[in-house]
């Protein structure tokens, strides 16, 4: 009982401290992208600039695995909301909005995610970034994963390792358009209450400017390569809390609450 009432108090610092720093460091961060304005504020480094402001979107909008590796089961369904804090470069977004963000600025991203047990120990997931920042950065995703020691049936109780891959079509900047594809793979113990996991991965980021912008700057293609390492929290029967620290580049942090069946 005292366990439970310790995790609520936890649930509910999140809800009264987190939510408003994110509110907090969207208006920190607000302000239209315009390429066009990067363009005339860099000159000759605009294609650098518009490279690195590319990789920042791209890891924003990218859908990470938010979840531990064991797989959800024919019957099994997950909803959550979740909020992640992307670390971005601030010169490319002085650059092209005109603002000027402090060094390592953290920008804060509310996503929406889904995930439906199917037969063969297949997932599938479906992610929704609203545009809930001055930006209106928004952006669709969907992920597929595979359980893959329960088909090669490998005596490993307690032990999971997925593979993945999940892409993402990001809109609301109407000079750009950019995509992500993600392959990752992980590992994790499949505890009652507490279920670490690491994996690796990389990102495939295409980024392409549109309009008047792309007569100054060329389509970006970036890989990157990174490590991630979560841990999800069972205790609440039914709401699970997923922490998530993925070392890229740049780093970014997600916490996850949600309801699971």
């Amino acid at each position: 009982m005292n366990r439970h009432s310790s995790f609520c108090k936890y649930l509910i610092f999140c809800v009264q401290f987190i939510f408003p720093l994110f509110l907090f460091q969207t208006s920190a961060l607000a302000g239209d992208i315009n390429l066009d304005d990067l363009i005339r504020n860099t000159g000759s480094a605009a294609q650098d600039n518009f490279e690195k402001l590319s990789g920042d979107f791209g890891r924003a909008v990218f859908l990470n695995p938010g979840n531990s590796p064991e797989p959800h089961g024919t019957t099994g369904f997950q909803a959550a909301g979740e909020l992640t804090f992307v670390t971005v470069d601030k010169d490319p977004i002085r650059f092209a909005t005109g603002q000027n963000p402090p060094s390592g600025s953290v920008f804060p991203l509310p996503k929406i995610r889904a995930h439906k047990g199917l037969p063969w120990e297949i997932d599938v997931g479906l992610m929704y970034l609203p545009p809930l920042n001055e930006i209106n950065l928004n952006a669709f995703g969907g992920e597929v994963r595979l359980d893959i020691l329960e088909h090669i049936k490998f005596p490993t109780p307690l032990i999971h390792l997925s593979c993945r891959i999940s892409v993402t079509e990001m809109s609301g900047v109407s000079d750009l358009d950019l995509q992500t594809v993600g392959y990752d793979i992980t590992a994790g113990g499949d505890l009652k209450i507490i279920k670490p996991y690491v994996g690796i991965g990389q990102i495939h980021i295409k980024s392409s400017p549109q309009g008047s912008a792309a007569l100054a700057l060329s389509s970006a293609t970036i890989k990157e390569t990174h490590f991630i390492a979560g841990i999800k929290l069972n205790f609440i029967p039914l709401i699970p809390v997923n922490l998530e620290y993925i070392n890229a580049s740049l780093p970014s942090y997600s916490i996850k609450i949600g309801v699971e069946f």
